[in-house]
């Protein structure tokens, strides 16, 4: 019995002959894949890089921040005993050795530490409006008080003072308001919230 020819079926395409060249190399072994190494080298370098971005951009912060120290100016600490400040000098909460002598042409302001003996307390300041009006300066002032001491003016047994400019061509257009008692009473604690 003949055996016919590796699939000789009609219309089927029959393989073709052997290659007759000189002879093809035998196959190369591939190397062995390890995916477990593999991953444990790409985490590896991504966390060397998220190491590395880290530093570069602590670098940069605190270089930005020693920058910004270098140009800044020093921020103004609280007086630790009586002290005069320029009016440019004080800020809300300062506490005021004697409100009663604020009269005249002033340029600076005696302050104290508020768990000292004081008789009055800066309780509001701006430098936008008509600080040199006389009428803008007191509603200013009012509402600064209220919010500040607690009360409103009216109801409370402080008085009220406060330092303005002369016109408005002065170059300080700072308003500055001042709550005392006018009977000269003295605090050792702030005003503020104190709805006296």
């Amino acid at each position: 019995m003949t055996v016919p020819p590796y699939n000789s079926q009609p219309g089927v395409p029959q393989p073709q002959a052997p290659w007759t060249g000189a002879p093809l190399p035998p196959p190369q072994p591939q190397p062995k894949k390890h995916p477990v190494l593999a991953k444990v080298l790409v985490t590896i370098g991504v966390i060397v890089v998220v190491i590395i971005v880290a530093f570069v951009v602590m670098i940069v912060h605190d270089a930005k921040r020693d920058l910004a120290a270098t140009f800044s100016t020093p921020t103004p600490t609280k007086p630790t005993g009586p002290t005069n400040l320029s009016l440019d000098q004080v800020e809300v909460g300062d506490c005021v050795q004697d409100a009663k002598v604020l009269t005249g042409k002033l340029f600076t302001i005696a302050v104290t530490p508020c768990d000292r003996a004081h008789n009055g307390e800066i309780v509001g300041m701006t430098t936008s409006g008509n600080t040199w009006d006389a009428a803008y300066a007191e509603d200013f002032c009012r509402a600064q008080f209220a919010s500040y001491i607690g009360k409103s003016f009216d109801d409370s047994k402080l008085t009220m003072t406060f330092l303005q400019p002369e016109s408005s061509t002065s170059s300080d257009k700072t308003l500055t308001c001042i709550a005392y008692h006018v009977d000269g009473t003295t605090d050792t604690k702030s005003l503020k919230g104190s709805k006296i």
